[in-house]
C-alpha cells in the first residue's frame, strides 16, 4: 500500500512556500488507521515532513533534525508500513532530541525516549533514503 518506488531516495527540505496541508491530511488519515509514524516519501512526495504517535498523540514534524543523541542504545524491534509482515531488530539511541516545524510552521524541539525516540529515528532514516529493508 504505500511502497513506493522513491522510497530509497533522499527526501528535499519543505520550503516556506510549500503547501503540505494536504499531504498532512492524507498521512494522518493512513496513520489513524495502522502504525505510529509516517513519512511523506511512502506517499511519493519527496519532502521532508513526518508525523508520529507520540505518548497517544500525534505530532507532525516539518523538516526534523536531531540534534542530540543518547550516548546509550538499545535494541528496537522495527516493523514498516513499506513493508508488510517484515520485522527486523536495529540498535537506536535510547533518547533523542529533536528539533522541527509543527504544522502552522512553529519552530519546536522535543525530548524523546524509547519507543518515540526509535520512532522518530525510523522515520528520519526514511527522508535520507534509509530502510530497515
Amino acid at each position: 500500500m504505500l511502497t513506493n518506488k522513491r522510497i530509497h531516495e533522499k527526501s528535499l527540505p519543505v520550503e516556506q512556500s510549500d503547501n503540505v496541508e494536504d499531504l498532512i491530511f492524507d498521512m494522518m488519515t493512513v496513520l489513524q488507521e495502522n502504525g505510529i509514524g509516517l513519512v511523506a516519501v511512502q506517499f511519493g512526495i519527496l519532502k521532508r515532513v513526518i508525523i508520529v504517535k507520540i505518548n497517544g498523540v500525534f505530532t507532525v514534524m516539518i523538516n526534523p533534525v536531531i540534534t542530540h543523541k543518547s550516548t546509550d542504545k538499545k535494541q528496537s524491534k522495527e516493523g514498516c508500513l513499506s513493508f508488510p509482515d517484515f520485522y527486523t531488530k536495529k540498535q537506536r539511541h535510547y533518547r533523542v532530541t529533536v528539533e522541527f516545524e509543527n504544522e502552522q510552521r512553529e519552530k519546536k524541539q522535543v525530548k524523546l525516549s524509547a519507543l518515540a525516540a526509535f520512532c522518530v529515528q525510523h522515520e528520519i532514516d526514511h527522508l535520507e533514503g534509509i530502510t530497515i529493508k
